[in-house]
Formats: structure tokens, sequence, C-alpha cells
């Protein structure tokens, strides 16, 4: 691992919550996949990003979970241009354009944390898969799917957060992952949720920038807001009374994810 630095940084940890922690390796070459993917397994957190091509107008991001590549990850990405702002890039730098599997993804730095530019994507409504009462331990309202996730919309804010899932039957039956969620039920937010993604290898992640790609989608075309106040009800985020949300949702043609460290 001559010439590989590795960075763990607490993405999402905005007021009242304990953040998403990233791994981040700047790479000083290419590196196979197969060790970037014992790196992910040996470091064991819900996903690692790699970065080649530092210093070129659009570094390449990889991200990986212990077990798969992933074809986006939100929180990673926030980490990596947290790095490269703060630790090893042009301290006068305001974007970067990263290269990925998903396309261009910006990270603009603000003075109350960094801004990224994430797709929209949309989920279809679909037919209830029948293993999903028992994975969830909740009787399902409305089901859509992208190719990577289930999108659940359940009936409360309690629902959402009292929800216990069945982690053994969700790893071996769920081939996406599964992103609960539901109207807020106080004026902090207008919109909750929570996210687990067994289908590669994280039970529960705590913080998820691609979930809220569906969920900004999804909600802002069902409520008609332009801009959504989302919280992921996770055991490292909380709610804080009067505290804006962590992460926040636009219309403007592509999701925005603010870090509000």
């Amino acid at each position: 691992m001559t010439g590989v630095s590795i960075y763990i940084v607490n993405a999402f940890c905005g007021a009242g919550a304990d953040g998403n922690p990233a791994a981040v390796c700047i790479l000083d070459r290419e590196y196979p996949a197969a060790w970037m993917q014992s790196v992910a397994a040996q470091l064991n957190l819900s996903e690692v990003g790699f970065l080649e091509q530092i210093g070129a107008p659009s570094p390449k991001i990889r991200w990986f979970s212990p077990i798969t590549e992933m074809p986006l990850c939100g929180h990673v990405t926030l980490a990596a241009a947290h790095v490269l702002f703060n630790e090893i890039g042009p301290k006068n730098e305001c974007v970067i354009s990263f290269s990925s599997a998903s396309g261009p993804l910006d990270a603009r730095r603000f003075a109350d944390g960094v801004e990224l530019d994430f797709p929209s994507i949309d989920c279809r409504p679909i037919a209830t898969p029948p293993w999903l009462a028992g994975a969830l331990g909740v009787q399902p309202g409305f089901v859509l799917a992208s190719e990577t996730k289930y999108l659940i919309e359940l009936a409360t804010e309690q629902e959402v957060r009292q929800v216990r899932p069945d982690f053994r039957r969700i790893r071996s039956e769920a081939d996406r992952g599964l992103i609960v969620t539901a109207r807020s039920a106080t004026r902090d937010f207008d919109v909750v949720s929570r996210y687990f993604a067994g289908y590669v290898g994280v039970d529960e992640d705590p913080a998820t920038g691609s979930a809220h790609c569906c969920l900004t989608s999804y909600w802002t075309k069902k409520l008609g807001f332009n801009e959504l106040r989302m919280w992921q009800a996770s055991p490292r985020g909380a709610p804080v009374p009067g505290s804006p949300g962590w992460c926040k949702g636009s219309t403007e043609g592509r999701g925005t994810d603010r870090d509000l460290r």
C-alpha cells in the first residue's frame, strides 16, 4: 500500500447527528477492483471511496461496500470532497467535479459545509413483494422501486422509527436497498426515512445520500415542494428541535445534499 493514504471522515454529522463514518483512500496509481474490495472488507464501514487522478480536472471516484462495488454513494463523496478541500487540495478551490460510474458529480464548498449535486432518481410503483411485510415487521403502504432501491411509504413518522427489521430475512430475500419513509410529525422537517441495505452487507446505513436521490424525486412531486428538509432517523441521527436538517432536496434538475457540520 505504498503511496496510499486513508482518511476516516464522519459525513452528514450536523446538529444532533453522529453522522456516517466514511473511509477515503487516496491512490497514487490505478489498483485492481479486487484489491479495492479487499480494503473495503477489511475497513468494514458501510462504504469506502477510492480516489484516482488527484489533481486532474475530474478526479475519479469509486465506492465499495464490504462485499461489492456501489454505483453511487453520497456520504463517501461528501467525505472525499472534504478531504480534497481541506487536507490535500488547493485551499482556494471551491468546486470539484468527480468522474464516476453515475456520471459527473459536483461538490461545492460553502462557509457552512459542502453541497453535492447528485442525480434525481425516479421510482415507479410496483406490487408489494410478498416477503416485505415480514422483513420489515410492518405493513407497507405505497411501494415503489428503482433499479437499486425499494421505496416504502408508511403512514406516520412513528411507524418509520418503530420498524424492527428482520436483517437475516432482508439479506436473503431483498435484491435492493429498502427505504422506509413518511411525512415528518414535526415542523422541523418535511420527511423522515431509514435505509436498510443488507444486499450489499449493510444492515442499517446511518446516513445515505443516494437514498435521498429517490426521496427527493418522490416527495417533491407528491407534496408539490421545490425544496425539502429531510432527516434520516437511524440510531446515529435524531432531530433536534429548531435545527436544520442535514439533507435538503431540490427539484432543480438534480438533488442537493448539504453537510451542516
